[in-house]
């Protein structure tokens, strides 16, 4: 009877010991979770960017970035300056842009909880009161950046897509005319027509006339969501239009040309374009002489080379077709590009040390063509789809010749 009632006992004591085991493990397990929660919400960056002079500065850009520069979100100051972004990250560092101020950076601290910054004073441009006069009636601002509608001077002196964005003049963007790029901070800048990526030839290529306005993007959406800072073309809507372009460079010192044409029909939302060009370089005679110094232990060894003849010949053909389908909703474009690179007969002599002759032949030939098919769709206005589909071929052909006093080796 004792022995029952003291198993009996132990039975009850064992359900005690686990029932608190199971509550305590509970408890441990919740608390894991609220840690993990707490760790993972989103902290609120927030602060106020005002003037000096305690005037608030509206739809000025706040750009959040990683440590490594990677844009993670953006926003814009309110019509009292104030502003606000919600962010899982716990580092990087904000950037605060405005047309007419100076740019502010600021370092963010490793830390879970909000971020109040307070006041951030940018300072005014020399050129802002100009800015205001001469460009209020054609610059707009808008939720995601600027609208920039192209006065008649600006129209009047440019022939072309790049020479538009070179009038207008946009802070930040340098527009470089001779190595045909676009860059903001030293970074290249996508360029948009309509809506849709565009190549460089494009843009080179667009008639000055036809552009209604240029779109300034420095607070991604949309298709622009990858990119940190988007110029955005705006063409006039026209029935129908034929446009042909041609231009090219010939350097007079020595052999080095370039040539293009292009052509675009328009007929309602339907645009069919037509690439072409040919580049040519040819350097004869580009003579000169260097000298090496191996030292070997206690002792150096002095290496003349003489280039005594080189010619480098290469030729480059290429053509773009592209057509393109537009309405409010949706954008398609198919590109068919071929591009053919050839080296003919490159022969370069060098003579070491006024002893034996080094001779160098080379020749290649490669031939790319390609088929790009795009598609982007407005699902509504928050929500769109983009596809694309590309396919490339590639065929090289490689040979170089190397003579070495008596010995030859051919690599194909």
């Amino acid at each position: 009877m004792d022995f029952s009632k003291a198993l009996i006992l132990h039975q009850k004591t064992r359900n005690h010991m686990s029932q608190h085991l199971l509550k305590s493990l509970f408890i441990v397990i919740i608390s894991a979770i609220s840690s993990v929660s707490i760790h993972g919400s989103d902290r609120i960056i927030y602060g106020h960017v005002s003037t000096k002079s305690n005037e608030p500065i509206d739809a000025a850009a706040i750009k959040l970035f990683l440590p490594d520069s990677i844009f993670v979100a953006g926003a814009l100051t309110d019509s009292i300056g104030n502003f606000k972004i919600e962010t899982s990250q716990h580092a990087g560092y904000l950037l605060i842009e405005c047309l007419g101020y100076s740019s502010e950076q600021i370092n963010l601290k490793n830390s879970d909880s909000d971020v109040n910054l307070g006041n951030i004073y940018l300072s005014e441009t020399m050129n802002r009161l100009d800015e205001v006069t001469v460009m209020a009636d054609r610059v707009v601002k808008s939720k995601y950046g600027l609208m920039i509608y192209p006065s008649k001077d600006d129209l009047k002196f440019a022939t072309s897509g790049q020479d538009e964005l070179y009038n207008i003049m946009i802070p930040g963007i340098n527009v470089n005319r001779q190595s045909k790029n676009i860059t903001h901070m030293g970074e290249e800048v996508p360029i948009y027509i309509n809506g849709r990526q565009a190549s460089y030839a494009e843009v080179q290529n667009i008639p000055a006339k036809s552009i209604e306005r240029v779109e300034y993007i420095d607070v991604p959406y949309g298709v622009y969501v990858t990119d940190n800072i988007a110029l955005n073309i705006i063409t006039k809507k026209e029935s129908g239009s034929l446009y042909l372009a041609i231009d090219g460079m010939q350097n007079m010192t020595y052999q080095e040309g370039a040539y293009n044409a292009m052509a675009q029909h328009t007929r309602n939302n339907l645009t069919l374009q037509f690439f072409g060009g040919y580049e040519q370089y040819n350097y004869n005679n580009n003579l000169g002489t260097t000298t090496d110094t191996y030292t070997i232990g206690n002792q150096s060894i002095e290496q003349k080379k003489v280039i005594e003849k080189q010619n480098k010949i290469k030729d480059i053909q290429y053509f773009q077709t592209q057509l393109i389908s537009t309405s409010d909703n949706k954008s398609l474009s198919a590109n068919l590009t071929f591009v053919r690179e050839h080296e003919p007969n490159n022969i370069t002599v060098e003579n070491i040390n006024d002893f034996h002759d080094n001779r160098t032949i080379f020749r290649s030939e490669n031939i790319k063509p390609s088929l790009k098919l795009n598609g982007d769709f407005k699902l509504s206005k928050n929500r769109r789809i983009s596809i694309s589909w590309t396919n490339t071929y590639g065929k090289n052909r490689y040979s170089r010749q190397y003579e070495y006093s008596d010995y030859r080796t051919q690599l194909m």
